[in-house]
This record gives structure tokens, sequence and C-alpha cells, in this order.
């Protein structure tokens, strides 16, 4: 009878070791089906590049001692601008070789305000801690450079996403949501990007209260790109109660990111688009300067 059992025991282990492998095997070959169909795609989409059916728009501006650079009341610390200096250039200092050092703040330029850049989302993570997923995102670029020619203050508002969707759909998930308003026309031009009044305060479009809530509550976005200086606009959002900077306040207190000085947003479709933004990896940074590019059939 013992001999029996065992012999049944063995029968019913080896009839689960069979199974269990046949299993095993159907999901490899479901696995080596899916990487071979991943390769595959990423086959296409390099020889689409290979092609110019897709093509590659830098979106972010050179970097240079020129560069504008904005500064805040003298009361705050101020983030410096980008300052080059020479090490060598096949010289004495370095017969064979050209190379340089440089200086900046983690926002110069076209750069990204990781999650944790606010004190609404001081909690965050760095720059150097963000979902790599999250950093190539479908684009919805909205158009609102008539409105930012009449009124360097505009604020894009829920109406203006709400026009946006009716023509293209619902924003896609996982968007990076980004405003051209024309103002990166200005960049060559320090004192006009800026656009300082007299009192020192600059006047710039940006995204306003009712379009950020609208993206954070009934859209999933990884976050809102400007071709201006500041996602808001600096001349209203620094006096709005209770806080001021709502918009700064509300995206990081959601754990979202920003772009601020993206460049060419005049060369991407309103949709379609796909960002690859790559930040200086900071350890804990609040945010850095970054090189973006979109892919645009």
């Amino acid at each position: 009878m013992k001999q029996r059992a065992m012999v049944l025991v063995l029968s019913a282990v080896l009839a689960l070791t069979a199974a269990s492998c046949a299993t095993r095997e159907a999901n490899s070959e479901a696995d080596d089906g899916a990487a071979n169909g991943g390769a595959r795609q990423l086959a296409r989409l390099l020889r689409s590049l290979d092609s110019g059916k897709v093509k590659v728009v830098d979106c972010s501006f050179t970097y240079s001692p020129e560069m504008p650079s904005i500064s805040l009341p003298p009361q705050f610390g101020q983030n410096p601008p980008f300052e080059l200096h020479p090490i060598s250039r096949y010289d004495e200092k370095g017969p064979a070789w050209y190379w340089n050092w440089f200086k900046m703040g983690e926002h110069t330029g076209t750069h990204v305000d990781a999650p944790n850049h606010w004190v609404s989302g001081k909690a965050n993570v760095g720059v150097d801690r963000m979902e790599l997923k999250n950093l190539i995102v479908p684009a919805a670029v909205l158009d609102v450079t008539k409105q930012a020619a009449a009124n360097n203050d505009y604020e894009v508002m829920r109406d203006d996403l709400l026009g946006w969707e009716k023509q293209h759909g619902r924003v896609p998930k996982n968007a990076m949501v980004v405003m051209n308003s024309g103002w990166g026309q200005r960049w060559s031009d320090a004192k006009r990007y800026i656009n300082q009044d007299d009192k020192g305060l600059p006047h710039n479009p940006g995204f306003g209260e009712s379009a950020v809530e609208f993206l954070l509550k009934e859209r999933e976005i990884a976050g809102l790109a400007v071709d201006s200086v500041s996602t808001e606009a600096l001349a209203l959002a620094g006096g709005k109660k209770p806080n001021p900077y709502p918009v700064h306040f509300a995206v990081h207190a959601a754990a979202k990111y920003q772009i601020e000085a993206f460049a060419n947003a005049d060369q991407l479709p309103p949709a379609g688009a796909v960002l690859v933004i790559a930040p200086i990896k900071i350890k804990d940074g609040s945010g850095a300067p970054a090189r973006i590019l979109a892919l645009v059939p």
C-alpha cells in the first residue's frame, strides 16, 4: 500500500512538473514574440528616421553667455546665468585637445522643473529619480500666438484646451501639454524675451489656473511646457491669493513636472509628435538643463 501511494504521489508530481514546464515554454514563446515585436517596432522607427518619414526637431535653445536669464527680486537667492570658461584649445594648456568648464543654475535656459521644485511638492522626487517613462511622451501643442501677441500676460485657459480637443481629440494619456505662444522667436533678444517693465517685473504668457486644474484633475498628463520664461504669466501670478504662483504650486503638488524655455514649439504639429526629454541627472536636483528632441511624423 505504501509503495502504491508513493507511486501515485510521484505520478502526480511528474504531471504537475510537466504542466509547469509546458506553461513556462508557452510563456517564454509569448515573451519572445513580444520582444521580437518590440524589436521590429524599434527597427521601423530607425528606418523612418533614416528615410526622413520621421524628422527630429531640436526643442532646446543653445546655451551661451548671451542667452536670456531671469532674475528674482534682490531679497531672494539668484539663479546664475550661463558662463563658459576655456580650459585649453589646442594650445600650451592642452596641445591636442579643446575643452571648457561652465557655470549655471539648475533652472537656466531650456530646463526641467522636477516634481520637488516647489514647496507644495517638497516630498517628491528630484530630477535624478524621475520616472523614465514620463520623459518619453506624446506632445499636445496649443497655439496661442495670436492671443499672446495681443496680450503679453496671456494665460492659457480651459476653453483653449477644449477648443484643441474639438479639433484633435482628447489630450493623450501622459502627454506633455506645450504652449506655443510665439515667445521663442524672442530668444535671440534677451531683453525682449524676459520682457521686464520699469519695476523689473517680467511680462510673459503662461498657463492659467483653470487650464491647469482641468489638466491635473480631468486629464492624465505628464506635465506642462512653455516657450516663454515661466509656465505662468509672472506679472499676474505673484499677486494671486492664497497661493502666489499657483501653476507651480498645483503642478508640483500633483508630483508632475514642467519645462520652461521650450524651443521650436512652432515647428511641431498640434498632435502626433513624441518628445524625448533628457535633463542632466543631478542628485536630488530641483531641476536641470535639458536636451529635448521631438520626433515628428
